[in-house]
């Protein structure tokens, strides 16, 4: 006698808020020390320099903890924001829009 079996297709993953499908090559963000034990730079530099630009961490399951507007085509931003060990999401955003991001790891 044959077995017959259902197969349910698999809900689509859910879209993450702060996916990046592409990055803009004329943008980046570096970070350093990473990995970190708390303190650590992040070097941007855009593709032109807006007035609505805005570096964000985002902890692993992706909750908005920090925020800090930032200013210019390039710079360097110093943060200590006590960070407990994990891994987050640095991005930064032109006009609400991600424009790249990076991992950052704690240990």
């Amino acid at each position: 006698m044959p077995t017959e079996i259902a197969l349910r297709q698999a809900p689509p993953p859910a879209k993450n808020n702060i996916e990046i499908t592409q990055k803009n090559p004329n943008s980046g963000l570096r970070l350093y020390p990473n990995p970190t034990t708390g303190a650590f730079n992040a070097q941007y530099y855009l593709e032109e320099s807006r007035e609505n630009t805005i570096l964000d961490v985002y902890n692993s399951v992706g909750q908005l903890i920090y925020k800090q507007p930032v200013y210019g085509k390039q710079g360097i931003v110093e943060l200590n924001i006590g960070l407990s060990q994990g891994i987050y999401l640095v991005v930064l955003r032109d006009n609400n829009k991600p424009v790249v991001s990076e991992k950052l790891i704690v240990n």
